[in-house]
């Protein structure tokens, strides 16, 4: 059996999380700011889960995902779904990845450019300043409050996933493996029924998040070199 005892996971990142309705962007001045009390409170943890051989031994990788969140489902008592098929697949490109969330309604435009702008910066600057970059751009959408914070909220996971993986960030990885994880990540944390919380554990589903990206980046054989 394997542990994911390297602690926590990135674009499986941006399909929970962006979904967005037309009026995201606001033409009041808000003061948004990105607080990442989150990701120092979990990162702070010891959150690891075993994964039954079984789910290892699957080869589709499709049903591997299934596998992999009806287990974390169980483990933290959360209900986090699959978001597109076409997306856990981990066989499109950036651009196709994009184009299927703006087809299937959980991308706006400017996630687009957000996604985009992420992949680049983090091949060409490293995480830390990709995330300073990432920062500026959320903010000079000044959106309103209540869909800046899915955008906080995917910021912090990325940093679970970081402290945890730093290789997602910084290897070349093959076709699908990297921008899935982004896409994931953010369309799940916007799509907020994508994930129903323990009651008693408010950062559970951003915790499943992260560990689903992890498992998928330890466990998806197109993720590796």
């Amino acid at each position: 059996m394997k542990h994911l005892t390297k602690a926590l996971l990135i674009t499986f990142l941006s399909i929970y999380m962006i979904s967005c309705s037309p009026d995201t962007i606001s033409t009041t001045v808000t003061t948004n700011s990105f607080d990442y009390s989150l990701f120092n409170s979990l990162n702070q943890k010891s959150m690891w889960i075993k994964f039954p051989k079984q789910i290892h031994d699957i080869t589709s990788i499709l049903e591997k995902n299934r596998a992999i969140t009806n287990h974390i489902n169980s483990e933290l008592g959360v209900n986090l779904n699959l978001t597109s098929e076409s997306v856990e697949n981990a066989i499109y490109t950036t651009q196709e990845i994009i184009q299927i969330g703006l087809n299937e309604g959980f991308f706006e435009d400017h996630d687009s450019y957000l996604i985009t702008e992420l992949e680049k910066d983090f091949k060409n600057v490293g995480f830390k300043t990709s995330i300073q970059y990432f920062e500026r751009n959320v903010l000079s959408l000044n959106m309103n409050p209540t869909i800046f914070e899915k955008y906080n909220t995917w910021a912090n996971i990325l940093k679970i996933i970081n402290s945890k993986e730093p290789n997602i960030f910084t290897t070349k990885q093959s076709k699908g493996c990297f921008t899935s994880i982004l896409a994931y990540s953010g369309a799940t944390v916007a799509v907020g029924l994508a994930c129903t919380p323990n009651p008693t554990t408010p950062a559970s589903c951003p915790l499943a998040i992260s560990l689903k990206a992890l498992a998928y980046y330890n466990m998806i054989e197109a993720c590796k070199d």
